[in-house]
């Protein structure tokens, strides 16, 4: 897959919709999408993403619109997100860093790890008006042999 492509299929579609809950201060996802904080969104994310969940990822990918699930076509979302599991396949993960970014955007940069084979990349994410969090991207270049050693 080229860096292009990569990058093509995180860009999120135009956002129709504005979804989330008010953020409580409690860590964990938020009634059904988004999370409290970069780091607990991080963490569901890749949770969902080792667990090979494509409904818990379309919960907490998204943007400042909210949940990916509702502001994209399914079968596109649906595309992207079996091309991001690939990727994301991992037994464990840490979270290394975290910095801000362009507005309130935060990056976390993690460190996922399958057998013998251990690789870092960057996750952007992204909170809405209302204080939810969401991962608007992650970098899938550093991971392609993650997905390679799957198959």
């Amino acid at each position: 897959m080229t860096k292009k492509l990569a990058i093509l299929l995180l860009i999120a579609a135009p956002v129709l919709a504005a979804c989330g809950s008010k953020r409580t201060g409690a860590p964990g996802p938020i009634g059904a999408s988004g999370a409290t904080s970069p780091r607990t969104a991080t963490e569901a994310f890749l949770a969902a993403a080792k667990a090979q969940d494509l409904q818990a990822l379309s919960l907490i990918w998204g943007s400042q619109a909210g949940p990916a699930r509702a502001t994209m076509p399914r079968e596109e979302l649906e595309r992207r997100e079996v091309v991001m599991l690939c990727h994301l396949r991992h037994e464990t993960h840490e979270i290394l860093e975290e910095g801000s970014l362009l507005g309130q955007q935060r990056r976390l940069v993690v460190e996922l790890t399958q057998g013998k084979i251990t690789r870092r990349t960057s996750i952007v994410t992204e909170p809405t008006q209302s204080g939810a969090w969401y991962v608007l991207s992650v970098d899938l270049e550093p991971l392609q042999d993650l997905c390679a050693a799957g198959r």
